[in-house]
Parts: C-alpha cells; structure tokens; sequence
C-alpha cells in the first residue's frame, strides 16, 4: 500500500452543458484553470449517450447505453506530460433515467451530456500525481 499527504489547491464547481462531450468539456476546463492534477469527489446529472466498462462475457468490454441515463459518478485526474493532457479516470453508475432500481456501475469511457452534470473538482497541488500505463 502506498499514500501520501496531499496539499490541496482549488476547489470548483463545474457545471457541463446539454450536449457536451463529457471528456472534451473536462480537457478543457482543466487546460482553462491550468489543473493537472486531482480529485472529482462527486459529480451526477444525466446523459444522452454513455459507453462503460462492460463484463466482456460477450467479447465487447464496452456497454454502450443511448439515453435518457441518469449518473452519479467520482474520480481522479493526473497530468499526462508526453501528451500534455489530463487523463482523467471516471467510474460512474448508470441506469434509465425514471428507473431508480436499475443501474450499472462501472469505468467511463465517454459520454455525452444530457440536460446538465454538476462536477465539484479538487485540485491537488501536491505530490505530482502521474498515471503509469503497464
């Protein structure tokens, strides 16, 4: 196991727009605010389209749900130097937006905005947080 103190920055509230890609409006908040690195303790709203780790029994380890969902979701963003990127990961649970018995939780790999998302966002100044592709 591994941990370290973290020196928080600053906390802010985003909110994402109806139809925006998830992904490119998050790239570009962050590159807007210079954040490289943090933490989204919470974020919910809806999407119109969302594509999520599936279980693979059937070859494709993807689930690609087309809306109305409803999500809750957290995760963590490190900063990619040979890309210059932010890499954020995402894990949301998802179900039929009216339904509240039925959903699915997993990683997310996109999506697209339904109505709105309200993100609170962490910056960590420091330790330098990295994502290690194995």
């Amino acid at each position: 196991m591994r941990g370290e103190r973290l020196t928080l920055g600053a906390a802010y509230g985003v909110v994402f727009d109806d139809g925006e890609d998830f992904y490119t409006a998050l790239g570009a908040f962050c590159r807007s605010r210079n954040i490289r690195q943090g933490y989204i303790p919470m974020f919910l709203g809806g999407f119109s389209a969302v594509e999520v780790a599936g279980d693979c029994t059937d070859g494709a380890c993807t689930t690609v749900d087309r809306g109305p969902v409803a999500m809750v979701g957290a995760g963590t963003i490190a900063y990619e130097p040979f890309s210059d990127t932010v890499v954020p990961h995402v894990h949301v649970s998802v179900g039929p937006a009216g339904n509240g018995t039925t959903a699915r939780t997993s990683h997310l790999f996109g999506a697209q905005v339904r109505d709105l998302n309200e993100l609170l966002l962490i910056e960590v100044a420091y330790p330098v947080l990295g994502r290690h592709r194995g």
